[in-house]
């Protein structure tokens, strides 16, 4: 009972992690076209799938007895139970994915501080640098 508890468990959170990555997939898009709606759109779905993801692997070291939770051999068998070995593949090359996709991520993301931080000193710099005549008279009367 409690195997197969956490073999579901696991199989869950595999599922959770290709959401991940897809959802990161999706919200490249929102980040190269710099839209603000379909960007907070996808960061949403993202962060639910974090916190889903954060309580199995609660729910995992729970049944591990806090240990750690990445795929670790489940309940210290000598024989692994069966699919073992192949869900551990499918988790390292979705879990590749996912690391890769986070690194485009976090570079659209730089690109868009960039871009935002270009655009702030431009408008900070676009103050008048010529004052007319009497500009300046005109500034102090008002004081």
């Amino acid at each position: 009972m409690v195997l197969s508890s956490y073999l579901a468990l696991a199989r869950r959170r595999l599922e959770v992690m290709r959401q991940l990555a897809d959802a990161l997939a999706r919200g490249q898009a929102a980040l190269a076209t710099s839209d603000p709606q379909q960007i907070l759109l996808h960061a949403q779905s993202q962060q639910q799938l974090c916190r889903l993801w954060q309580e199995l692997e609660s729910s995992i070291r729970a049944q591990l007895g806090n240990r750690d939770a990445i795929f670790a051999r489940p309940l210290n068998l000598e024989v692994q139970p069966e699919g073992w070995n192949e869900l551990q593949v499918e988790f390292a090359i979705v879990e590749g994915r996912v690391r890769h996709l986070q690194r485009v991520h976090s570079a659209l993301l730089r690109r868009m501080r960039r871009a935002i931080t270009i655009l702030g000193h431009l408008l900070e710099s676009s103050q008048l640098t010529y004052n007319a005549p009497g500009a300046e008279r005109a500034v102090a009367v008002r004081e």
